[in-house]
């Protein structure tokens, strides 16, 4: 037993520290300027790109083709329903203004709907994680607008007393709970009601660089917010909804003083895995991080990007277990995936064989049914129910004695509305929660 147990222990490190794939220069992107990029989760073959161009993959990112022409620091959602329907926001010029557009057709054709004057904010545009028909777009500053009907009318609602907005991120598990950041000073206030009223949070440093946000998927409570440049560069995490902050800068120790953190992507299944993206220009110098571990540590995640340059975008696509960036480099830009196994490498149930576990339901996003996968390390009674967002329980799965071994069980939610759902598994003293998003 002390043999097998030393096996098991060098085959999981050697897991850990292989060596990922590389990531590969996507086909029709060599030399594109990239600014966004976004999965239609519902097919994600279905990929769109924007920056100098506004491109389209269709298989999975292996081969792009441009649509139309498009400005350079436009940022993009996809509609979950509707994968021709896309939402585009872009700065006019640099201190022109900014303008929201809509296309309907895949890119085509672009209709204005807001064209707003003025010194304009960072673009943005969200859709909602729990209210798939809602999306969230600035185009002024201390100017938000929503529509809760894919983008047909707008409400003017609330926003912070603050101008030079810079990121603005939805708790996936509560979408009543908003942050929004800004810059010089550097601020960030938070929602709990929608964007209905906002309080300032405290936050370490008030001058720096910019800040980008981005909120754990299982835990509104959890926070983290990247300062760009400055002396207090670096990842600041918060576990009690922004009332105390802590810097997380183990293993970027390499980031010069000209680099600049440009964005952080949190793995929507295992959120303890992020994904950092920094611009950095002296050769060698990485520009793509890791973190399997809540951002207590870092690596480079590097390996077939440019040697020097800037990540502009991460996006992930959990179901095909791809990733894709935008690199902005002297001699490489363009899109680049990485078919890396996001499961199988950072998933912390993956234990011993026989082991409690609950696996991610397959297919997710998943429209009308999905196979949720779990095993139990000894006979016992199980209890697997689904609660949803607001945490109504909504379904009972199983609910009977089961024996050692691996189970599977049919989620079948045709009765159920779109959104994110909870499922738990509870065998003897041990619960185990996952995440599922329902797409009709």
């Amino acid at each position: 037993m002390k043999h097998r147990e030393t096996i098991i222990t060098i085959s999981l490190i050697g897991l850990i520290f292989a060596q990922p794939n590389q990531w590969q220069l996507a086909n029709g992107t060599a030399g594109i300027y990239i600014n966004d990029i976004d999965i239609f989760h519902q097919n994600p073959d279905t990929v769109y790109a924007t920056g100098n161009q506004f491109l389209i993959s269709t298989d999975r990112g292996e081969n792009w083709v441009s649509v139309s022409g498009m400005a350079f620091s436009s940022v993009i959602e996809v509609d979950p329903y509707d994968s021709r329907r896309v939402y585009l926001n872009h700065n006019i010029l640099p201190s022109d203004g900014t303008e929201f557009l809509m296309t309907t057709d895949g890119g085509i054709n672009w209709e204005t709907i807001f064209e707003e004057y003025g010194w304009p904010d960072k673009p943005i545009v969200e859709t909602d994680p729990g209210d798939l028909n809602t999306i969230y777009i600035d185009v002024a500053p201390n100017t938000f607008y929503r529509s809760s009907d894919q983008g047909n009318t707008w409400d003017s609602i609330p926003s912070p007393n603050a101008s030079g907005l810079t990121s603005l991120a939805i708790a996936p598990s509560n979408n009543n709970i908003l942050y929004a950041a800004y810059f010089a000073p550097n601020y960030i206030f938070k929602s709990t009601d929608r964007s209905q009223t906002w309080s300032q949070l405290p936050f370490p440093s008030m001058y720096g660089g910019v800040l980008v946000l981005a909120v754990d998927p299982d835990n509104p409570d959890i926070v983290y917010a990247a300062m760009s440049a400055g002396e207090s560069r670096g990842v600041y995490k918060s576990t009690d909804g922004g009332q105390n902050w802590e810097l997380k800068n183990n293993g970027l120790d390499s980031l010069q003083t000209n680099d600049w953190i440009q964005v952080v992507t949190i793995n929507p299944k295992i959120s303890e895995t992020l994904f950092l993206g920094v611009s950095s220009y002296p050769p060698q110098n990485p520009i793509l991080f890791k973190s399997i571990n809540g951002a207590e540590s870092w690596f480079p995640f590097n390996v077939g990007l440019p040697d020097s340059g800037g990540i502009s975008c991460i996006q992930i696509d959990t179901l095909n277990e791809k990733i894709y960036v935008g690199v902005l480099a002297w001699n490489g830009n363009g899109i680049y995936v990485n078919d890396y196994y996001l499961t199988s490498i950072d998933n912390k149930d993956s234990q011993v064989p026989g082991a409690f576990s609950l696996k991610q339901n397959y297919p997710n996003p998943f429209n009308s049914s999905t196979k949720i996968a779990y095993s139990l390390s000894k006979n016992s009674f199980v209890k697997l129910t689904v609660f949803d967002i607001s945490g109504k329980m909504v379904k009972i799965l199983v609910n009977e004695i089961k024996n050692t071994g691996e189970h599977n069980v049919i989620f079948n939610a045709e009765d159920l509305t779109s959104g994110i759902y909870f499922y738990c598994v509870k065998s003897g003293n041990k619960t185990v929660t996952r995440k599922a998003l329902l797409l009709k």
